[in-house]
């Protein structure tokens, strides 16, 4: 009972969120081209306020402190984070040239959005380094995650101008799908072929061992060891 009122709940929550999209997309619509025009260059400077303060962020947080704090006794979590704060720089970088030069950059709306929420994303992480020396690394990894996906869920649900974007992860991941697939024939594939292979492998040295105990048994009955030898050596032609 406890389980399907919390399924409800989320389902009435998402369904609120998707009820406001449809509405601000209708809102779009009665509106005229100026007014678009306005709400376009509005978003875009939010857009734009969002990456700078992303990138004042990474100066004023010291992004390598907070790496080799990491680094002394997670290599491997140093390496990952390097990462992220590169890609964060490079999507928020662009997308604060794209709300600068909106009028001529490609996407311009859903890269500059893609850097607002890199933005975001930054400051989470950040801030979850900063509490390294108070709380345990298991539960400040989980923490992260969930707060990054809770914040990226509702951003999906609040700028809708990622669209592009969030097209280009759909055929990703399709892609991905069907090479997964690929890979998983083959694989089966190599494994039928190895299994039959070690059956045959095992079943030669059953016969194997079987023709010695025969040899063994025929020379105890005083046969001729060479005749005996003969006959195991061609015994698929007799």
């Amino acid at each position: 009972m406890a389980l399907q009122s919390a399924v409800d709940s989320m389902h009435r929550i998402f369904s609120d969120l998707n009820k406001s999209r449809m509405e601000y997309e209708e809102t779009l619509k009665n509106m005229s081209e100026e007014e678009v025009k306005q709400e376009y260059t509005k978003r875009l400077d939010e857009y734009k306020s969002m990456c700078l303060g992303g990138v004042t962020s990474m100066l004023w947080k010291d992004t390598y402190s907070l790496i080799k704090k990491l680094h002394g006794d997670y290599p491997l979590a140093a390496a990952i984070s390097s990462m992220f704060f590169l890609l964060a720089l490079l999507f928020i970088l662009l997308g604060l040239a794209a709300s600068t030069f909106s009028r001529s950059a490609p996407y311009a709306m859903a890269i500059a959005g893609n850097g607002g929420l890199w933005s975001v994303l930054f400051v989470i992480v950040a801030a979850h380094f900063e509490m390294m020396e108070f709380l345990p690394m298991a539960l400040l990894f989980i923490s992260c995650v969930m707060f990054s996906t809770i914040f990226t869920v509702y951003w999906h649900f609040c700028a809708r101008d990622l669209k592009f974007l969030l097209t280009i992860v759909k055929y990703l991941f399709k892609i991905l799908h069907i090479l997964w697939c690929r890979f998983k024939a083959i694989f089966r594939y190599l494994g039928v072929k190895v299994m039959h292979f070690t059956q045959r492998k095992a079943s030669a040295q059953q016969n194997h061992a079987g023709d010695i105990a025969l040899c063994d048994i025929l020379l105890a009955e005083d046969g001729s060891s060479d005749e005996i030898v003969w006959r195991q050596q061609n015994r698929h032609f007799l």
